[in-house]
């Protein structure tokens, strides 16, 4: 196989005390730089809450506020950090794999505001989201499209799920997969035509899934945008 996945990745993950991802913290991060034919390079963090991390959080991602307060790092330091390894791959031409792009990106764009740290801007980068290629290359499989789910449809095994470092290694070998079984859909696209379509596509999947809730009687708003939401100017 030739193409973008036989290349450099970048892949990154968040665990947050909440999926509101306007109003999220973040708890742990990571950051891995794979493939290419180079040593994979880690870089995790986990952060000192600023609020008590829900239940309902800690029973995800198994942290609770007294570890988190004892081994975490300065949020603000952290944060930095972590838009810097970001920006530093947009910078060099390294793709970075996100599951479900837009909840990350948006969650570290409103902390990079909170604290003051420079925001990566992902709109003008290359950004691959298994999650939304997944469900355009594959639109009829029923099932959930959890990355769980998904990593088992395509025989990957996920490891310890809701684990930032596990779940960022899992959108990894996603996208490889994905390049791999539709080489004319995702492998052989330029990064900046797959860029292009997953744009197209989350638009048109966000449609799709406002149709049906109108159709459900339901009032809730889809946001379409991607890789980011659209900032309101408002940091929650």
């Amino acid at each position: 196989m030739s193409g973008w996945a036989k290349g450099r990745l970048c892949a990154f993950d968040t665990e947050t005390d909440c999926a509101e991802p306007e109003d999220a913290r973040i708890i742990t991060a990571t950051v891995l730089f794979l493939g290419g034919g180079q040593d994979r390079v880690d870089r995790q963090w986990l952060l000192r809450p600023e609020r008590p991390i829900p239940a309902e959080a800690t029973a995800v991602h198994g942290i609770t506020t007294e570890h988190a307060q004892e081994h975490g790092m300065d949020r603000a330091e952290a944060i930095t950090q972590i838009a810097a390894e970001i920006e530093g791959a947009f910078v060099h031409g390294v793709p970075v794999v996100v599951f479900n792009a837009a909840f990350d990106f948006t969650v570290l764009d409103r902390e990079c505001r909170r604290v003051g740290a420079t925001v990566p801007d992902p709109a003008s980068a290359l950004v691959i989201d298994p999650h939304v290629i997944d469900k355009a290359v594959d639109r009829y499989r029923r099932g959930k499209r959890t990355l769980g789910a998904t990593c088992e449809q395509y025989g990957i095994d996920l490891g310890e799920a809701h684990d930032a470092t596990a779940d960022a290694l899992g959108a990894a070998r996603l996208a490889y997969m994905l390049a791999t079984r539709f080489p004319a859909e995702v492998g052989e696209r330029s990064l900046a035509e797959l860029q292009a379509f997953q744009v197209e596509w989350r638009a048109r999947q966000s449609a799709s899934l406002q149709e049906y809730f109108a159709k459900q009687g339901k009032d809730e708003v889809v946001d379409g945008s991607w890789p980011l939401r659209v900032f309101s100017g408002v940091v929650a």
